[in-house]
């Protein structure tokens, strides 16, 4: 008999779907993939932050690399003057097409898709990354914009209901990348995947980016080195024209190209936090 006076522990939520701890009989072939680690607390979406100033401008991440310096999805390697003076040392990027959660105009929060494979190591803890959303396609390339500062934290994984709100060809989009992230998963054909998704066994990962601040001013030195401009032209007389004509679409970017972007940006801006932290290396260089 139970003793009535011994205080009730507090229900936890299982590490693992509805769906997955049913009672048929376990897949064998499925590795658990909800919550390796703990049990993450929910998304929070955050209400967008008005804004009134911005310099709206899509780059390749070739030339991204070239103005910023090379690296990965985390640190930058070989740092740019730009990326010195604005003190840019962590870059995420993320494409609006696999993302649909990833903000699409800066001021505005949401969250991406990050933890399959060995991302599931990314954002245990909360990290300060800027954020470039691919947001257009240039000649079959992303081309990516500045969305700003942003705070990334990793996030419970996504209900069956956000992997229903996509599309037949998102979705076996998404299960292809699972298998090609996922090693356990590299002998299920992708249809077996999207199947598990639809079943509650596989979730959508979720990182949660919150919206901190616009660095007007590295946006600005991002769009007046504008080295897109200068590709492909073998002559100066041809680089010359080239850089007037894309200078002349990039300045007025259309609003089916730019996917609802504006250009309206926050007094809430803050260029004094990274203008103090200038690399001693391009202060000599001038």
């Amino acid at each position: 008999m139970l003793n009535s006076k011994q205080p009730c522990l507090p229900d936890r939520k299982p590490l693992v779907s509805p769906a997955a701890a049913s009672t048929e009989a376990p897949d064998d072939s499925l590795p658990l993939l909800v919550n390796p680690h703990r049990p993450w607390p929910a998304l929070v979406l955050h209400a967008p932050v008005t804004l009134h100033r911005t310099e709206i401008r899509t780059f390749s991440r070739s030339a991204l690399a070239e103005l910023l310096g090379g690296g990965q999805q985390a640190t930058v390697m070989n740092l740019k003057p730009i990326a010195a003076t604005h003190a840019v040392r962590q870059i995420l990027y993320a494409s609006c097409v696999g993302n649909p959660g990833c903000p699409r105009q800066p001021g505005m929060s949401g969250y991406v898709n990050i933890g399959l494979g060995r991302d599931v190591e990314q954002f245990l803890k909360e990290e300060i990354r800027h954020l470039f959303a691919g947001t257009t396609a240039n000649r079959g390339k992303t081309m990516y914009c500045y969305m700003g500062k942003y705070k990334c934290r990793r996030r419970h994984p996504l209900p069956v209901s956000k992997w229903l709100e996509r599309t037949e060809e998102e979705q076996l989009e998404y299960a292809g990348y699972t298998q090609a992230k996922t090693k356990d998963l590299r002998t299920l054909d992708i249809k077996t995947i999207r199947s598990h998704y639809e079943a509650g066994r596989l979730f959508l990962p979720c990182v949660e980016v919150e919206f901190v601040e616009y660095d007007l001013g590295l946006a600005k030195a991002l769009a007046e080195a504008d080295p897109g401009c200068n590709e492909n032209a073998s002559t100066p007389q041809k680089r010359k024209t080239l850089t007037r004509q894309r200078r002349r679409i990039c300045g007025s970017v259309s609003d089916s190209e730019s996917e609802g972007m504006t250009d309206e940006l926050d007094d809430s801006d803050s260029d004094g936090s990274v203008a103090d932290q200038r690399s001693p290396k391009k202060s000599r260089q001038r």
